[in-house]
Parts: structure tokens; sequence; C-alpha cells
């Protein structure tokens, strides 16, 4: 559930919505071998927005023209993964995921009795597929101290799609999944998990095939960068007081724009930034053995570019985290 508030030169509005956010299941299959399956949404696409200018006309009814866009849909994602521990403390992956969805945008120009409109649609369905590898560093077996590094990578490629518009353009090229490469490191213990994550995606030189319907010209796109940090801690994981074993999370991350917006004097300035925060809780349900948790967490994120859209979104999120030992055998009958 969520609240953004939007604002740009002295106006503002508010909308309220929620969604669901995705399913995954993970196991073991076999000795150092797991398997993981999920759903979850990849992109999102909603917006609606205009402007009126005057044209200087004395006829009343051409005097103002009015210039608006729309914007809907989203890509999805089905995903299963391997991950197998190839030696002692070392272990490599692979997500193979499948997208599917549409995105439909359209402009619509408007002067007295007249009207223009544009409109784009294009579906998507393809592959995405993201390698992985992470290595444990044991400090302490006794108390539990570990390090653990790791890093990923997902294929950029062309994505396979169809189109249908009343524009002359061809909407199926120039849609494309950029090369991604991922750092990672993080530290645990009886009580505490720290950890940072960076990510880059190789967004430069691409180009977005509906972008014609709401700018001029070739859109120009940047590299984008995320940095993340979080913790979590756990006061004493096997304590008979309920409030020890619960697990106080909270974390940030900044991410820079990954395109360019032109403005009215036809120069290029980089897009939004985003920054976050969250914290929240991990609740062990009793009569779940206290291995499953109830997760619940606030989450502020502000989206800001000098001379543009400012967004502002508080967000909850509530889900759970279903630990079970099916796939364990007792050692003695």
């Amino acid at each position: 559930m969520q609240n953004t508030h939007f604002s740009e030169g002295g106006n503002s509005n508010s909308a309220n919505n929620s969604s669901f956010d995705y399913l995954a299941m993970q196991f073991r299959i076999a000795p150092n071998l797991g398997v993981t399956f999920g759903l979850l949404p990849f992109s999102s696409v909603g917006y609606n927005f205009g402007a009126q200018q005057d044209n200087g006309s004395s006829d009343t009814d051409l005097s103002t023209a009015t210039q608006s866009y729309y914007g809907s849909g989203g890509i999805h994602q089905v995903f299963i993964g391997l991950g197998y521990e190839v030696l002692p403390h070392l272990s490599i992956g692979t997500n193979i995921s499948y997208l599917f969805g549409a995105i439909s945008r359209s402009s619509v120009s408007t002067n007295g009795d007249k009207e223009v409109s544009q409109i784009g649609t294009l579906n998507i369905y393809d592959y995405k597929i993201d390698l992985g590898a992470q290595y444990e560093f044991l400090l302490n077996e006794a108390k539990q101290q570990k390090v653990t590094l790791g890093a990923t990578y997902s294929l950029g490629h062309s994505m396979n799609t169809s189109s249908a518009s009343d524009i002359n353009t061809d909407l199926n090229a120039g849609l494309k999944m950029p090369h991604s490469f991922g750092l990672g490191a993080s530290y645990s213990d009886k009580k505490w998990v720290v950890g940072a994550d960076y990510t880059l995606q190789l967004w430069k030189n691409f180009t977005d095939p509906l972008i014609n319907l709401s700018t001029i010209g070739q859109q120009e796109m940047s590299n984008r960068n995320r940095v993340a940090a979080g913790a979590e801690w756990t006061p004493d994981l096997y304590s008979k007081s309920y409030t020890k074993r619960i697990k106080y999370r909270f974390g940030a991350y900044y991410t820079s724009p990954y395109y360019k917006v032109a403005t009215t004097s036809g120069i290029w300035q980089d897009g939004p930034t985003e920054v976050g925060a969250t914290a929240g809780f991990g609740l062990p349900i009793p009569a779940l053995g206290n291995r499953s948790l109830l997760n619940i967490s606030l989450q502020y994120s502000h989206v800001k570019a000098p001379q543009l859209l400012t967004e502002s979104t508080f967000r909850i999120c509530i889900g759970l985290t279903f630990n079970e030992t099916w796939f364990k055998k007792w050692k003695v009958d």
C-alpha cells in the first residue's frame, strides 16, 4: 500500500494505490543443489499529465492549445533458478526468466475543435538470464561469524516485441535489455547481518521506440548506478522472550537516473535521482514453530530532478516468509 505526492511548478497532487508484489519459493532438491521459482513485477508504466498554452489567437475557441500524455501497462516476470555449491563455501547459480506484458503510450493535441492523437502499444515477450556466484569466509564457527561476497551478471540483448501504432515508426526497433553487473558483501553473526550492494546497468546509447510520443528527437540515456546498504539485528534468536526474537531491520539506497530529459531550451539534462530509506520488523510466528515470519516494513522514497516533477512516496509492505523443514531427514528414527 502506498501514497505518492507529486509536485511541480507550484502544482501538486496525491495518489493512493496497492499492489501484489511477488511470490517465490526455494528448496533443496539434492545435496548442494537448490531450486527457486516465482512471479514478480519487472516494470510498470502509469501516468496522465498535460499542459495548456496561449496561442495568442483572437478566436476564443483557438486561443488555448492543450497537450496531454498518457501511459499504462507493465511487464511481469516468471522465473526459475538453480544454485549449486561447487566447492565448500563457493556457490554458483542462474535464474532464467520469461518476461511478458504490454506498454501503451499516447499523446493528444487539442486546439479548439481539432484533435490530433498518437497511440503506440508495445507487446513484450522475451527471456532474461541472470548469473551469480558467492563465496563465504568463515571467521569464527562458534560465534557463527562469516563474511559473504557475491557477484551477478544479467545478459543484455534485443527484446522480442510486437507493436500496434498509428505513427510512422518501427516500434519493434531499439527496445533492449541492458547488460547489468552487481557486487555485494555482507557480514553476519548470531545477532547481526550487515550488507551492501552495488549495481551498474549499461543504458547508455540505448533508445526507446515509444519515446517520440512524448518528446521530439532522439532520447538520450545514461548508465544507471544503484547503491544500497542495510542491516538486521536479532537480540537473541533462541531467547524465551518474544521481543528478543524479533528481527529489526533498516536500510537506505541511492539510484542515479538512466535517462536524460529534453528541456524547453533544447538542452538535455539528467533525469531524476532517487533516494530512499526503509525500516521494519520480522515477527516470528509461534504457531509455525517460530521459523516463519510476518514481515512489516515502512519505506520512503524521494525522486527529484531540477525543474522536473518531484515524487515523494510512503509505502507500507506486508509479507509472509514461510520456513518449514519438510526436506530435512532424521539421522535417527
